[in-house]
């Protein structure tokens, strides 16, 4: 039997578990979806079916599997902090017009009196 027949005879096996319509639209609501009458039923068939695949996989014997994290046999490879490039604030301000502290200037953007009334209205 070849994956393609595979594949559609286990889409013609009607779902054991059956999704019902409240369920289906307290999972609208929770994700904000105004589904269609026809989005809906599809919704209950697919929910259905990805029960019924995670049943398949709790029925796997995974005794003797260790869990793991990747495919892969990963391991983290951790280095040691070296500052390579170093602060580079001065190189920065080389190109201010205007320097303060260390930092640059600029010219303000609110007056004074204008802070206030922010400051008065935003309590």
């Amino acid at each position: 039997m070849s994956q393609q027949e595979k594949e559609r005879n286990v889409q013609a096996v009607p779902p054991k578990h059956v999704i019902s319509d409240d369920t289906i639209e307290y999972v609208g609501i929770l994700a904000k979806l105004d589904l269609s009458e026809q989005e809906r039923e599809q919704a209950k068939e697919d929910m259905g079916r990805m029960l019924d695949y995670i049943d398949k996989l709790n029925a796997l014997n995974t005794k003797d599997v260790e869990p793991m994290t990747h495919i892969f046999p990963l391991e983290n490879v951790f280095r040691e902090d070296r500052i390579t490039n170093g602060d580079g604030r001065q190189a920065a301000l080389k190109n201010a017009p205007v320097q303060k502290n260390g930092s640059f200037q600029v010219p303000k953007t609110v007056d004074d009196d204008r802070a206030a009334r922010v400051k008065v209205s935003g309590q």
